[in-house]
């Protein structure tokens, strides 16, 4: 199994053409005139109609989903916004305790 995520997607995209006959950029392509909105609507076309693997078809539906804009988030990024937006009650307790409704200690 290669060490990180990203070698481990590199692998994937270099056995595709092998396993499957066409390159990523042909997959990619191809499920893209498909028309298909959802992510696990296009793995499971690609799964179901060409017999694409798992791994594989994840890999190219997710190509796929990038625009020509798309820049690869950072960990940052990625950590930045789990945590955006709104808290909800509880979570906000536990950032600001002492404005609990009933009351933990005083404000």
């Amino acid at each position: 199994m290669p060490p990180t995520p990203e070698a481990h997607m590199a692998a994937v995209i270099a056995k595709l053409t092998t396993q499957t006959g066409r390159s990523l950029e042909d997959w990619v392509e191809l499920l893209r005139s498909a028309g298909l909105p959802k992510f696990k609507e296009q793995v499971d076309w690609l799964k179901q109609v060409h017999g694409v693997g798992h791994v594989a078809a994840q890999v190219i539906a997710w190509e796929a989903a990038k625009g020509p804009d798309y820049v690869e988030p950072t960990p940052e990024d990625w950590l930045a916004k789990q945590y955006a937006g709104p808290k909800p009650a509880w979570c906000r307790s536990m950032t600001g305790w002492q404005t609990w409704p009933g009351g933990w200690g005083t404000t």
